[in-house]
């Protein structure tokens, strides 16, 4: 049956059938069939009573698990609908949604095709892999990378099986944003020496020379002798309640109360946002939204903490791109000197002798890190400009 003729889906968390989803004629429905180990959504906490919604035929929460970028395109067209018809989307994306909950068609199995598999990957073609998946069978749905810079929906983004490393996905640089994975494997690595925990990841090379970056998903946990578990996780969108669209018009302060209100220790939480939004600040990350930001069920505590970093770039490389951070705080968007950050702390209880020490100790980790730029495989007046820009950005931080 075409995804455009489903009215009803079975949701579930990992293999539990959890809840029953409806399309309405003018809005939506979920209904909770049993009490889970934990909700769906955090805005969804579980109980008897429908959740029903009119307007779009999908919550925020499940539209948030779409693909983006090429994918949702290809999507678009295969489905023969509308971008608005974001039910049939869903059901036709398939299982392998990012986290731990996905829908699909009532009655029927949950189980996804197997992902792609690299067994070798120089002797893979990876833009060919990319195109098969763009143009077969919808069975990846995991949501993209970066763009209002167009970087992120540009960038080709692929759920694979790597058998190095298990489930991974490969990022590919699109034509209009050459050395993106070089510059992103970079700033992944800076990043993890300033302190921060990342997702593993390096670059690749296929048989035609084209380089990738295969990056280990952290919402997914493979244990011996156990079926694979999926690991619940939420970006900003879908703590604040918002659909897709708002992925840039969320700020830094709306998704610090979805942090505070929802994650087991808000304080430090929060401080640990104020230390990422700096970072991609420094770096001339201009390109962070809502998205980039989440929230995960950490495997070995079951407590909800930031994931680890993901979507590092820094788009001041890149001399079209606006430089200005596109996720703003407390309505600025550039020159941020230490006290903005210590005022923006304060309204959430994280206090100026906890943030100013972190913030220079992060600088100081930074600047011995930025020479590494001149490594990027980019023009010599785009590696300066880009170090320049660090380089203003660290010094007014001082001030």
């Amino acid at each position: 049956m075409p995804a455009t003729d489903v009215e009803c889906a079975d949701v579930y968390l990992n293999d539990l059938r959890v809840g029953l989803l409806e399309r309405l004629p003018k809005g939506n429905r979920f209904t909770y069939q049993v009490q889970p180990p934990h909700p769906i959504a955090f805005n969804l906490p579980y109980r008897p009573e429908p959740y029903e919604q009119e307007g779009e035929n999908l919550p925020p929460f499940f539209a948030n698990l779409l693909p983006e970028g090429q994918r949702l395109s290809a999507l678009i067209q295969r489905v023969r609908t509308s971008p608005s018809d974001m039910f049939s989307l869903l059901l036709e994306a398939g299982p392998d949604c990012v986290g731990d909950v996905y829908a699909v068609p009532e009655g029927q199995s949950p189980h996804p095709e197997p992902l792609p598999t690299l067994r070798s990957l120089k002797s893979a073609d990876f833009q060919a892999l990319f195109q098969e998946v763009l143009n077969g069978p919808p069975d990846v749905s995991i949501s993209g990378v970066q763009e209002k810079l167009v970087i992120s929906d540009a960038m080709q983004t692929l759920p694979i099986h790597a058998s190095a490393i298990g489930s991974s996905i490969l990022k590919l640089s699109p034509p209009t944003f050459p050395h993106i994975v070089e510059n992103e494997a970079l700033f992944l690595d800076i990043a993890k020496r300033c302190g921060f925990q990342v997702n593993s990841a390096r670059i690749v090379t296929d048989r035609t020379g084209k380089t990738g970056l295969l990056v280990q998903r952290f919402d997914r946990l493979r244990r011996p002798g156990q079926p694979l578990l999926r690991i619940h996780q939420e970006d900003g969108c879908q703590l604040a309640d918002r659909y897709p669209a708002d992925k840039y018009r969320l700020s830094l302060r709306q998704i610090a109360e979805s942090i505070q209100t929802f994650s087991a220790a808000p304080v430090p939480q929060i401080l640990e946002l104020i230390r990422r939004y700096a970072f991609a600040y420094l770096i001339g990350n201009a390109d962070l939204h809502a998205k980039n930001v989440s929230l995960y069920l950490e495997p070995n505590s079951g407590l909800a903490v930031q994931t680890p970093l993901y979507d590092i770039v820094s788009t001041a490389a890149y001399a079209h791109l606006e430089t200005r951070m596109a996720m703003k705080m407390d309505a600025k968007d550039d020159r941020f000197r230490l006290g903005d950050f210590v005022a923006f702390g304060s309204r959430f209880e994280v206090s100026e002798s906890a943030i100013v020490p972190n913030l220079q100790n992060l600088a100081s980790k930074l600047e011995a890190q930025v020479g590494r730029i001149q490594t990027l495989p980019y023009a010599k007046e785009d590696r300066e400009r880009t170090l320049d820009l660090i380089s203003q950005r660290l010094t007014r931080l001082k001030t």
